[in-house]
């Protein structure tokens, strides 16, 4: 899942998603003291913006600029709280200790030897910050007679 195939997924249509953030980041950040907050595969932008209209200083990261694009079109009330950025953490890591919220969601995190891109992860958390790792179950990605995913 590189940029080309991300950014041909969002042209393909109109809105890829919902519009509306993920229901367990809401659940699991309202009651968080705002701070600095690194959204990780932002796609569209839904869940950077309802941080930022919370309060916290988001920096939103994609790889795809078809999705950062749409998601900075539609960022207009929270300009200057959210910073959209086009990068590949599995290839460079966020700055270390820099945020309050790590959010990660459905994030296509391929398991490596050394584990390099989670350790980023881990390690851009601030002392006492929260990471925020959702993902799909294993057992909902593999199909019947395949073996499970590395």
């Amino acid at each position: 899942m590189d940029e080309r195939f991300r950014d041909a997924m969002y042209r393909s249509h109109d809105q890829v998603f919902s519009g509306d953030p993920n229901g367990v980041l809401v659940t699991e950040v309202a009651d968080l003291r705002p701070g600095q907050a690194l959204d990780v595969g932002c796609g569209e932008g839904a869940d950077a913006l309802w941080l930022a209209r919370r309060g916290w200083h988001v920096t939103a990261v994609d790889i795809s600029r078809t999705a950062l694009d749409r998601a900075a079109a539609a960022a207009v009330e929270v300009e200057g709280r959210v910073a959209w950025a086009r990068a590949d953490l599995t290839v460079t890591p966020p700055p270390v200790g820099a945020f309050d919220l790590v959010s990660v969601h459905y994030f296509p995190l391929a398991r490596r030897p050394d584990h390099a891109a989670l350790r980023g992860l881990l390690d851009a958390v601030a002392p006492g910050g929260t990471l925020l790792f959702v993902t799909h179950a294993l057992v909902d990605l593999v199909r019947p007679g395949s073996p499970p995913p590395a």
